[in-house]
């Protein structure tokens, strides 16, 4: 009878002749498995893209891994504006005062005789004693306070009886000719209906009231001088006479 078991047939491998054999199988598995390796590794780094997309803008996580970076194009970065300058205005500095250039001297301009101001004191230019002749008694009296009047002098002569002539005679001298233009003008009666005035040729401007013989009134102006002569009680009295005693003293 035959028999019909089946038997085990053991293949025993046959010895390896070339010692370098298992070297070459070796590195070949190890390449094979590095080439796995890399293969399952990019796709799985692949995963996140999209197909045919752009790059995902998630970061990838930071490993404690030495890896090289990759070469990605920097951002651009805006530079700094620059800060506006605020240094604050300097404080004004107060000018220093300049000097007070002195005053320009007046030239002295020359004056006409005719209309430079009279500058002698008023007790110089009235009558006096002697210019009244025999029989006068000389008596002084306060004169009237005038506005713009810087000397005045007031003398009054008489023959000693009670109803003896009596002459006056005051002069004033004003700061100035317009001063002394409105005092003749006050001086000069107003009403001349019932007076008669004529105008000898004494100083600049006279006028002489004889209306009534017994009280008459001689005033004129010399620059910036009145004069004034007053006789009563004298109808033989000459008042031109005597105010021309009187320029005659006023007259520089």
């Amino acid at each position: 009878m035959q028999d019909n078991s089946q038997k085990t047939i053991v293949v025993k491998p046959k010895p390896n002749k070339n010692k370098w054999s298992w070297y070459i199988a070796a590195a070949v598995l190890v390449c094979g498995i590095l080439i796995c390796l890399a293969y399952f590794g990019g796709t799985n780094s692949n995963a996140g893209k999209s197909p045919g997309g752009p790059a995902s803008q998630t970061p990838a996580a930071s490993t404690p891994q030495n890896t090289p970076a990759q070469n990605t194009t920097p951002a651009v970065v805006t530079p700094p504006k620059t800060p506006v300058n605020q240094t604050p205005a300097p404080a004004s500095t107060p000018s220093p005062a300049l000097p007070t250039p002195p005053p320009k001297p007046t030239p002295t301009v020359t004056i006409p005789v005719s209309s430079a101001l009279i500058t002698k004191q008023a007790y110089q230019m009235v009558l006096t004693l002697d210019d009244m002749g025999q029989g006068w008694m000389a008596g002084s009296a306060a004169s009237p306070g005038r506005p713009q009047v810087y000397s005045s002098s007031h003398m009054t002569f008489t023959k000693g009886s009670a109803f003896s002539p009596v002459v006056q005679n005051t002069v004033d001298v004003y700061r100035t000719v317009d001063a002394a233009m409105n005092a003749f003008t006050v001086a000069k009666p107003a009403n001349l209906a019932s007076i008669t005035l004529s105008y000898p040729n004494i100083g600049d401007e006279c006028f002489l009231n004889d209306s009534v013989p017994t009280n008459k009134l001689l005033v004129f102006r010399k620059n910036n001088v009145v004069a004034s002569i007053i006789v009563q009680q004298d109808k033989t009295s000459d008042l031109v006479s005597y105010a021309q005693i009187v320029e005659r003293k006023i007259t520089p």
